[in-house]
């Protein structure tokens, strides 16, 4: 693994654990169960999915994940703002 690589991967990792721990903060501190809640949960499960489809195992994955990752991690993070 070269050094860019090892960089791309923690700048990849680093966002999608910032999503996860921008979650469960809302969850532990708000407390809720209703419909509305629970579809924007499905939303982001969604995006989440997005987010790990957007990327292949080949020379070119980063490239051509950028914008579908983009993509998908907005998701993730409006629908945690509509949470709020």
């Amino acid at each position: 693994m070269t050094p860019g690589a090892a960089l791309e991967f923690a700048a990849l990792f680093g966002t999608v654990w910032w999503g996860w721990a921008s979650y469960t903060f809302l969850v532990d501190r708000y407390e809720a169960d209703d419909a509305l809640h629970r579809l924007l949960m499905v939303t982001q499960m969604f995006g989440v999915a997005g987010v790990a489809a957007a990327f292949q195992l080949d020379e070119e994955g980063l490239k051509r994940a950028a914008a579908p990752f983009a993509m998908s991690y907005a998701v993730i993070r409006v629908s945690l703002v509509l949470m709020y």
